[in-house]
């Protein structure tokens, strides 16, 4: 529990703006923001000499002045009886499942952004997959950063029925290259039995944005989750993405993809819970680093007691394009069952410099090379990608992002 100081004249006033929004909205939400006020003012804002945040400074968010943005998410798609839109427009049987949903996965104790967004909560974006549905189009939601130095809260609860399937891509964007914004953002993702649900988390935020992020899933009995985050922007990135496997037979595979270049810092944190026994997991994050940037991976999986026949797998590759980039990996495994079947490993390297010289000795220039290299190994977790016209956007942005690298070579 960390003492609460008093912020500088200069920094934003988060008690200041839960004040301004303690009477909006009905009883609920009021109840709500002030639940999440209470733990935010225990916890405060995290500093570095926590352990989860050795290496990750939020200084430039802890100093900074950010105004509240009035942006709202886009969202599209669905089909089949799938309800998408602002939690307060839904039906009013959608609403009451939905109130009583929210804040049950992800908790605040120990995430102090968490609270945070909550006592600054306004809107919530809403996904709803009835029973047996099948999500015939894509359900899209895009949250927009506003303008300057912004303060932005989005908040989406996902909620998918038993037999439910379909497809979710949920994006940040910046709205221009000044950046300068500061984004928290919390997703519920409740899946129940039988489901078959993929969920893409897509940050793509200004360069001198900051982004603190939760995901939070549950996954029923038979129920299968799968999740990819990619991380293309903004000057500091973090995300904590958990799941639980709550029920016999249910799986999740997790995929990762971050890029970094100059200065920038990412943070991923993920947390697989095995509760049950006969529960499968897969996890793959990659880095690609350049310049003088930093990433941290610390990946977790847990076995609770009397998981037995857990099969979890863990990987974490990095590669380096620079001999100033810096990677801290940390993969861990903590198991209270003894019929398991768990791995885990990370990676730091280089590009291989005999794949370089034999692309060179068939003519291809060094700079095309390394591209070639370094594409094939993001192209793991892009190829893994269901949605075309989304892979293909990626791998298109993600080239556009790859430095020159006949340098790193031998």
């Amino acid at each position: 529990m960390s003492r609460v100081m008093a912020p500088p004249p200069t920094a934003t006033d988060f008690e200041a703006l839960h004040r301004l929004l303690a009477d909006r909205g009905p009883d609920w939400i009021r109840e709500f923001r002030a639940g999440a006020r209470a733990q935010f003012v225990i916890q405060g804002l995290p500093h570095h000499r926590m352990e989860a945040w050795r290496q990750t400074h939020i200084a430039p968010i802890a100093g900074g002045r950010f105004e509240p943005s009035n942006t709202l998410p886009e969202v599209s798609g669905g089909g089949d009886g799938v309800w998408t839109g602002r939690l307060h427009e839904a039906p009013e049987e959608i609403q009451a499942t939905a109130r009583r949903r929210l804040g049950a996965l992800a908790g605040q104790e120990g995430h102090p952004f968490t609270a945070l967004n909550g006592s600054l909560l306004n809107e919530v974006t809403l996904i709803v997959l009835p029973q047996g549905a099948a999500a015939g189009d894509l359900v899209t939601i895009r949250h927009t950063a506003g303008p300057g130095n912004s303060l932005n809260v989005p908040r989406t609860l996902i909620l998918a029925g038993d037999g439910a399937a379909g497809s979710i891509v949920e994006s940040y964007e910046g709205p221009g290259p000044e950046g300068g914004s500061f984004t928290t953002a919390v997703t519920e993702i409740d899946c129940g039995e039988n489901t078959d649900l993929k969920y893409y988390r897509i940050q793509r935020e200004g360069p001198g944005s900051f982004h603190i992020g939760r995901v939070q899933a549950r996954v029923g009995p038979g129920g299968k989750l799968y999740t990819a985050g990619i991380t293309l922007g903004a000057a500091l990135d973090r995300v904590d993405a958990g799941v639980t496997l709550d029920g016999e037979g249910a799986s999740c595979e997790m995929d990762g993809l971050f890029l970094t270049d100059g200065v920038r810092h990412v943070d991923n944190r993920t947390r697989i819970e095995h509760a049950v026994p006969n529960c499968r997991s897969r996890q793959v994050y990659k880095g690609i680093l350049s310049d003088r940037s930093t990433a941290v991976f610390v990946g977790r999986v847990i076995v609770r007691p009397g998981a037995q026949a857990t099969d979890a797998d863990q990987s974490n590759p990095n590669l380096l394009l620079s001999d100033d980039a810096t990677v801290y990996t940390r993969p861990q495994l903590e198991i209270y069952a003894d019929d398991v079947r768990c791995t885990h490993g990370a990676t730091v390297g280089q590009l291989d410099a005999d794949a370089l010289f034999y692309l060179r000795s068939r003519g291809i220039d060094p700079d095309e090379a390394g591209r070639l290299l370094v594409k094939g190994f993001a192209g793991e977790i892009l190829d893994r990608i269901e949605i075309p016209s989304l892979r293909t956007q990626l791998e298109f942005e993600v080239a556009g992002k790859l430095p020159v690298t006949s340098g790193t070579e031998g």
